[in-house]
């Protein structure tokens, strides 16, 4: 049910699980906040990759930092435009036949 929610959403503020690959995935540009920091080294990944802005730590957060990044991004249109493009073009859904053909080779080994 997430990716009907992901259709029908404009813009995400999240944090940097597993829902940063599906936000990139269905095109949705975001705001991510990490709350580790494994999180946040994949944050600056993602915000490199151009698919969503990172904000960093969640206890370094400042809530003004927030909500100017917030402003200032949702009222670019063509920012947005390029980091649900950005999305598409880095998820390509193909892990799954790679990890598979990738255990097939080492077992025919």
């Amino acid at each position: 049910k997430m990716g009907d929610l992901y259709v029908q959403a404009d813009f995400l503020i999240m944090s940097g699980g597993i829902t940063k690959f599906e936000a990139a995935l269905f095109g949705l540009p975001s705001l991510m906040i990490a709350q580790n920091a494994q999180e946040e080294v994949l944050g600056q990944r993602f915000e490199q990759f151009g698919t969503s802005r990172f904000l960093g730590l969640v206890t370094l957060l400042k809530p003004e930092v927030m909500q100017q990044t917030f402003k200032q991004l949702t009222s670019d249109k063509n920012a947005l435009l390029l980091m649900s493009k950005n999305g598409r073009d880095v998820i390509d859904t193909q892990g799954s036949r790679r990890v598979y053909e990738y255990i097939q080779s080492k077992r025919s080994r």
